[in-house]
């Protein structure tokens, strides 16, 4: 028996040896690997963050060419005396010659669609939130969602009042941006495959997907994501699970009118949890 507790004391203190040895190791590994994959994380926000600050610019480059295109427009006597027939034929070649815009119109002041670079029956759109909003603000205003009535894709429409030389309102011009146009930016980020781009109105409706649009377009986002995305920073990072059921670190950012002091658009760029981490957690392994 002396002789068994003799060599189950040295396996004991061979055992405790060995632990005292690998322990450090073990804890620089650990250490290195979460170290790692911390610095992947911020990698991966860094990225969201520039693919985001992209299209954000690319946004706002488009909204202020809409807002200058408008401005010049409605100081052409055709357009402010609402001359139908000449309306029509100077907005369909504009329309040719500037393809990001789905359609270009004039709208009376009672709402009646006047003219259209698209033809199309009449229609009534004072209902509409940038005809209100031009009402009410006498000034360059956006849009929500909407299906284009005449191109049928989600667009986002931008108007600016229309003013005879008397400073009589006489109504609006707009243009509906087609939203494809994002997408086909977003292809130029190069994220990783799964990666996905959304834009939002100002009641938090998805406006617009990079994957199965027409499946999620005018759908309020989940109250999860709204809550990331309305805090007091005007833009940041977080990671959720999307309507996909797909975890994925996600990039915000909302958008203003000079005029306004509520966002009228929020755009988001989510890439996979698993691929922003894939390096860290092989490295770890």
């Amino acid at each position: 028996m002396l002789k068994y507790s003799w060599l189950a004391s040295i396996r004991a203190h061979l055992i405790f040896l060995v632990l005292i040895s690998v322990l450090p190791a073990l804890g620089i590994i650990i250490y290195t690997g979460l170290d790692l994959q911390h610095r992947d994380i911020g990698a991966a926000e860094n990225n969201a963050l520039q693919a985001l600050h992209s299209l954000a610019y690319e946004h706002e480059r488009t909204v202020e060419s809409a807002r200058q295109f408008l401005m010049t427009l409605v100081k052409i006597p055709d357009i402010y005396r609402m001359n139908v027939a000449a309306s029509n034929n100077l907005l369909r070649e504009l329309g040719k010659q500037n393809l990001l815009y789905g359609n270009i119109f004039v709208v009376d002041a009672k709402g009646r669609l006047s003219s259209s670079a698209i033809p199309t029956k009449p229609m009534n759109l004072k209902h509409r939130k940038y005809f209100q909003d031009v009402l009410r603000t006498k000034d360059f205003s956006a849009g929500e969602y909407a299906v284009g009535q005449i191109i049928r894709r989600p667009v986002i429409h931008f108007a600016y009042p229309i003013f005879d030389n008397r400073k009589h309102f006489r109504g609006v011009i707009a243009v509906a941006i087609d939203l494809e146009h994002y997408g086909k930016a977003f292809t130029w980020t190069r994220l990783p495959e799964g990666s996905v781009f959304g834009i939002y109105d100002h009641r938090h409706i998805r406006i617009y997907r990079s994957q199965e649009s027409q499946r999620y377009a005018g759908v309020i986002d989940s109250p999860h994501m709204i809550g990331h995305m309305t805090t007091d920073s005007e833009e940041g990072v977080f990671t959720a699970v999307g309507v996909d059921k797909v975890k994925r670190l996600n990039a915000y950012k909302r958008f203003y009118l000079k005029s306004s002091t509520s966002p009228y658009l929020s755009m988001r760029v989510g890439m996979p949890e698993e691929k922003a981490l894939s390096h860290a957690r092989k490295t770890f392994f």
